[in-house]
């Protein structure tokens, strides 16, 4: 029933099916492609999912998600980034989907469970794509820090790994970076660009522009993520968008 309902029934026509206990019913669902085969430990031939376009892939994660199957949901998000560019899927598949189970969570209070499986899985995924660059085009590297109240590091490793993508490499400091911390980092290695994320208003903390009055000339400041609403030094910029955040750090890489 499970690989049914990842792979386009409805969850109701599905268990009519697997009661029945047709072994080829899987077959029997028209697919479109690109297609994904996702391998459970227990299924040596695994299913194949129909992953056409941002609306099939995030409808397949949402349903692996709901059915707490981190594996398939690394699967597929693994295959999303084989075939399409890590800004493709951040902005048109999995940036929507987390949005849209974080407001569920908001509204009724469920699905938090949900939201954790995805994101581990994203996260996971992101990783992979991060840590696999070789030779990269910049020496100095971009430093992406959460603000010292932020839980939220999912973006900065979708930046990170879409850095990768470019061959431009970046040292992830992960959440809650109080300034000090964040200050010794950058005299440390010497980073072209400085980049602190803030998901949620109340997170950022725009003093920690302030103790970067010493860094080393050229390197960019950026302020990115939703929580930065407040007036901020004229030579921090402000991050507008995901793509808008990729262009100006590769810049700054010195990536074209």
């Amino acid at each position: 029933m499970k690989q049914l309902v990842l792979n386009g029934l409805r969850p109701s026509e599905a268990a009519r099916i697997a009661r029945e206990g047709n072994q080829g019913a899987a077959s029997l669902v028209p697919q479109a492609t690109p297609q994904l085969r996702v391998v459970h430990a227990d299924d040596s031939d695994g299913v194949v999912i129909a992953l056409a376009g941002p609306r099939a892939s995030a409808t397949a994660l949402e349903r692996a998600a709901k059915m707490l199957d981190g594996s398939s949901c690394e699967q597929i998000v693994g295959h999303l980034f084989e075939e399409h560019s890590i800004v493709w899927v951040w902005t048109e598949v999995l940036a929507p989907l987390l949005n849209k189970i974080g407001m569920r969570w908001e509204q009724e209070q469920r699905g938090i469970e949900v939201e954790h499986v995805l994101s581990a899985a994203v996260e996971h995924q992101l990783r992979v794509v991060h840590t696999a660059l070789n030779d990269p085009v910049n020496a100095r590297p971009v430093l992406l820090a959460c603000a010292r109240h932020e839980l939220h590091t999912l973006p900065i490793y979708a930046i990170a790994g879409a850095l990768a993508e470019k061959k431009i490499t970046s040292r992830v400091l992960g959440a809650r970076l109080p300034a000090e911390s964040l200050i010794d980092a950058a005299e440390r290695i010497g980073p072209c660009a400085i980049v602190v994320w803030s998901q949620q208003r109340g997170t950022a903390d725009e003093t920690v522009w302030d103790s970067f009055t010493g860094v080393r000339s050229g390197t960019v400041l950026m302020a990115a993520g939703p929580g930065w609403v407040d007036e901020l030094p004229n030579d921090v910029i402000r991050s507008v968008s995901f793509a808008d955040t990729l262009i100006t750090l590769a810049a700054a890489a010195g990536s074209s």
